[in-house]
């Protein structure tokens, strides 16, 4: 009997074992190399990009002092420099700046992106400032932080057209929401940029509080570099993989273009500690695609030696995405990167901490659609419009910074009963969804197209008025228009609140809108009129 219940305990265990669906891919690395053919002494390469035919990266404070504040150009075939290393200088400007002390003594940078409109503009960020102090005035300044007593910081790196000078020009520290918990932990912070095809640039944080990785986001602003307050980001509202406390940071990403028209696209990321790629889809619709990795190096063809042997430590940091491909270099670990050693052909190579390049197809399975979920219970409801005599049109009043979908679709079984399936939506405008839909209709003779309406203006963003079209199982933005908004909501006044939509047909392709303002704060209710064509 005692067997038994073991073994049926075994099987009612089973279910609750953590289980990689995917099966592991294994990657071989070349040795990133210099002009001379010569594998790198210690860069501590933290971030990667891919940038006009060629990969760039870059090391953080730990790097050998040669290597430090520099950029490396390097061939994605065959892992050498194109160029020597480029130094990273520093503007007037920015060491004059309440931050200009530790930018000028090996600050620890930790990843790398471009700017999508000027490319002539890289953007890298900082970690570990643990050994620097501001001055009274500055510490004032930067005092909510909401993380880390020194700020993480936003870089600029200005090009000049034939990239033969990089300068740091502007400088932007960053402060992350309250309620996200990131922690005071120094050596723990972002170590991922990417930007996507709408100038949101998304900061990946190694681990918060509750030692759990966090993506945050921003707007690439045209004014961006011109200001010298705080970034404050926002929560990204990516789910991650399920994880446990024990320790699994993300320490790289980059995007990666959907080609489902309409997709805002996918976040690659490096999880170093877990040896895999997790693939975020930026509807949020499907848990990351989790990919496992293995890692081997080549030795050579004396037949001492397996020719290819695995790695037992890599640290990948750097990950960059082009036209199919993605590419991943690893930052030694120093304590551990000579673990490796198995043959005496890479000793040298671990030894010195000469990091590796590594290459793999992006895999089809990544763009799976992202699915709609079905539900018996409905989410709060602001408007709804009949699509069919047993279906409705249902919309959420989501705020920007809550992720998941705005519509869905209430269905009536012949029996009568209900049921609810999220609508994905495609085309929000500069990729922004919106914020506070209140209202709806739809066109008269034009089948399964609707009009809906945000609340108001929020200190001068939004206030749209969007038409939409709804298709099986997803919607799409056709067009998208300013409501004529008087007062502008901001935390000093109320402005104006539309939460009423109606749609009449006036005229083949004419349409008369009329828009009911709710009133209230000593302000009457009021309708107003347009005509759409």
């Amino acid at each position: 009997m005692k067997a038994t219940s073991r073994f049926w305990l075994f099987l009612l265990a089973l279910p609750f074992m953590p289980l990689h669906l995917q099966a592991e891919i294994a990657l071989t690395g070349q040795w990133v190399r210099d002009l001379n053919q010569q594998s790198l002494k210690d860069p501590q390469t933290s971030g990667l990009t891919w940038r006009h035919g060629e990969l760039l990266s870059l090391g953080d404070q730990s790097a050998d002092p040669g290597l430090r504040m520099k950029l490396f150009r390097i061939n994605p075939q065959t892992a050498v420099f194109n160029q020597r290393p480029i130094d990273i200088t520093i503007s007037a400007d920015v060491r004059k700046s309440c931050f200009g002390d530790y930018i000028a003594n090996s600050p620890d940078l930790e990843a790398l992106t471009w700017d999508r409109l000027d490319d002539l503009t890289l953007i890298t960020v900082t970690e570990d400032a643990s050994r620097a102090q501001l001055s009274p005035s500055c510490a004032k300044k930067y005092a909510q932080t909401n993380s880390t007593s020194y700020p993480t910081l936003l870089l600029k790196i200005s090009l000049n057209a034939d990239f033969s000078s990089a300068e740091i020009t502007a400088v932007r520290p960053v402060q992350f929401p309250l309620e996200s918990k990131v922690g005071n932990l120094p050596n723990d912070g972002i170590e991922g940029l990417a930007v996507d095809d709408h100038q949101n640039l998304y900061l990946a944080l190694e681990k918060n509080s509750a030692t759990l990785p966090a993506i945050f986001k921003t707007r690439l602003t045209a004014d961006f570099w011109a200001k010298d307050n705080f970034v404050k980001v926002i929560d990204a509202n990516l789910a991650m993989p399920p994880l446990d406390n024990k320790g699994h940071p993300i320490n790289g990403i980059d995007f990666l273009p959907s080609p489902i028209p309409g997709h805002p696209g996918y976040l690659v990321a490096v999880a170093r500690n877990d040896d895999q790629l997790w693939i975020f889809d930026l509807t949020n619709r499907v848990q990351p695609f989790v990919q496992p990795l293995s890692f081997f190096v080549a030795t050579d063809n004396s037949g001492l030696c397996p020719v290819y042997e695995k790695m037992v430590q890599t640290a990948l940091e750097g990950v960059a995405v082009h036209q199919g491909k993605v590419y991943l270099v690893n930052d030694p670990w120093k304590q551990h990167y000579p673990d490796n050693i198995q043959c005496d052909v890479n000793a040298e190579h671990f030894n010195k901490m000469a990091p590796l390049l590594f290459e793999m197809s992006v895999d089809p399975r990544w763009f799976t659609l992202a699915r709609p979920t079905v539900k018996t219970t409905l989410p709060g409801i602001s408007a709804m419009a009949m699509v069919t005599n047993d279906s409705y049109l249902l919309v959420q009043d989501k705020k920007i910074d809550q992720g998941g979908d705005r519509l869905g679709l209430l269905q009536f079984s012949p029996e009568g009963k209900p049921s609810y399936k999220s609508i994905f939506v495609t085309g929000w405008p500069q990729n922004q969804p919106s914020n506070d839909l209140e209202s709806m209709c739809a066109l008269p003779g034009r089948q399964n197209e609707f009009l809906l309406a945000e609340s108001g203006s929020w200190h001068g963003e939004f206030g749209r008025l969007f038409h939409l079209k709804l298709y099986q199982g997803y919607a799409t933005v056709l067009a998208s228009f300013a409501l004529p908004v008087q007062r502008d909501n901001t935390e000093q006044q109320a402005g104006d609140n539309f939460e009423g939509l109606a749609c009449l047909n006036k005229a083949p392709n004419r349409f008369l809108l009329v828009l009911g303002e709710r009133g209230g704060n000593g302000q009457r209710g009021s309708l107003t009129g347009a005509t759409l064509i």
